[in-house]
């Protein structure tokens, strides 16, 4: 910013509950620049995400350590590496779609975009309802994989997902209240502020680092990672070396995360834990 810009008269602003003054530099900047400013303030959110959350000796490190392996884990599965069923693609393609949404979600959680990371976080806890469900129920994975195999539209929604849940009396924690606050991010008419993860009044644009904002994606995604994983390494009859460290990624990671994140519900992780506890029992 040029030092001898003008600056436009004082503009009324309501911050922290007060009445403040602001005055704003008169300087038309090119789409070009206007970008980089913004690379900078992601890459600099990014920086300082990494050096306070997950910087060593926190409790987040061990966090960020371990949803990495499990992201590990799942990317391996999704890309047969440890044997491949060609019956099994349906399975596969779904896992390495969510591998990307996590992914994804991880970036911008740290560049500071905190709703944008938890709208792909509702795309990962779908593909753990569907996985949970078809692992359960053989006519559900019929449906599902005559469909992916004939290139149809599944009618197998989040909807009707949930429900088929619920009817085989499966207990998931991508439950219909979880899953209406993650998609109230995504609709234009979305009753909550931009990135507001912090005590205040004031809405963001990310860039900005908030602590809440930051953990909450992380527990959400790992705990529907958990699901996706520890639900896929029983559909594709994972070698024991895999089922085993994928239980105990999953084990880990709950107690990990429980002390950096209070869970919204108490049942969250018992489920996923038992779950990868039973892809994997002990002899």
């Amino acid at each position: 910013m040029p030092q001898n810009a003008p600056y436009s008269r004082p503009v009324k602003h309501r911050y922290h509950g007060k009445d403040v003054e602001v005055r704003h530099p008169k300087v038309e900047l090119t789409g070009e620049q206007f970008l980089t400013g913004l690379r900078f303030l992601d890459n600099a959110c990014e920086t300082h995400t990494l050096n306070v959350l997950f910087s060593k000796g926190r409790e987040g490190e061990r966090v960020y350590e371990l949803f990495g392996k499990l992201l590990s884990i799942a990317d391996r599965l999704g890309g047969c590496w440890w044997g491949c069923d060609p019956t099994k693609h349906p399975v596969t393609y779904l896992i390495m779609r969510t591998v990307g949404v996590s992914r994804g979600a991880i970036r911008l959680m740290q560049f500071g975009m905190y709703d944008e990371a938890l709208t792909l976080v509702r795309t990962a806890g779908e593909a753990a309802n569907l996985l949970m469900l078809v692992e359960r129920d053989p006519a559900s994975y019929q449906e599902w994989e005559t469909g992916v195999r004939l290139r149809k539209k599944s009618k197998l929604t989040p909807l009707v997902v949930r429900q088929r849940l619920n009817k085989l009396n499966i207990s998931s924690p991508i439950h219909p209240n979880r899953y209406a606050r993650l998609s109230e991010l995504v609709h234009a008419a979305a009753p909550v502020m931009p990135q507001h993860y912090s005590n205040d009044t004031q809405p963001r644009v990310g860039g900005m680092y908030q602590e809440v904002g930051a953990t909450l994606v992380l527990y959400e995604l790992g705990l529907a990672m958990s699901l996706v994983t520890a639900a896929a390494t029983k559909l594709l009859m994972s070698p024991g070396a895999a089922r085993r460290l994928m239980r105990r990624t999953v084990v880990e990671l709950a107690d990990a995360m429980l002390p950096v994140c209070d869970p919204p519900i108490a049942d969250d992780w018992p489920i996923a834990t038992r779950m990868a506890r039973e892809a994997a029992p002990t002899k």
